[in-house]
């Protein structure tokens, strides 16, 4: 099973790869984590890796800047969008702009887009 993190260097990241872990799956696993900062996909990775000790799991991190990262989706079963974008003050934003009008940031709507093009039809 291939499961894809578009936003892979959440903290939460190791934890969902933990409670992946966990399932009974039958098959290996790959937690593919991508991301903007490679010192934080290390870090998250290493932790995702003392998590799922013992696991048949493989993880791999890849920069969202990277040309060829829509390859890097080819074969994704799950691809999990937890993207923040805008640092703290883009946090705000996010969390409190829907509110009154019960929708979501535009950029999740490009996300959507680019990973439906790169979707098995």
């Amino acid at each position: 099973m291939k499961v894809v993190f578009w936003g892979g260097s959440s903290q939460s990241t190791p934890a969902l790869g933990a409670w992946l872990g966990e399932q009974d799956i039958r098959r290996d696993m790959a937690l593919i984590l991508i991301g903007r900062s490679a010192s934080r996909l290390s870090a998250v990775a290493r932790a995702c890796r003392i998590l799922t000790d013992g696991k048949p799991i493989r993880i791999h991190s890849h920069l969202v800047d990277d040309p060829n990262i829509g390859s890097v989706l080819n074969g994704a079963d799950l691809i999990v969008i937890q993207v923040r974008i805008g640092g703290y003050e883009g946090r705000s934003f996010d969390e409190h702009l829907p509110l009154p009008y019960i929708t979501t940031r535009p950029f999740l709507v490009f996300c959507a887009r680019f990973l439906v093009s790169r979707s098995p039809r």
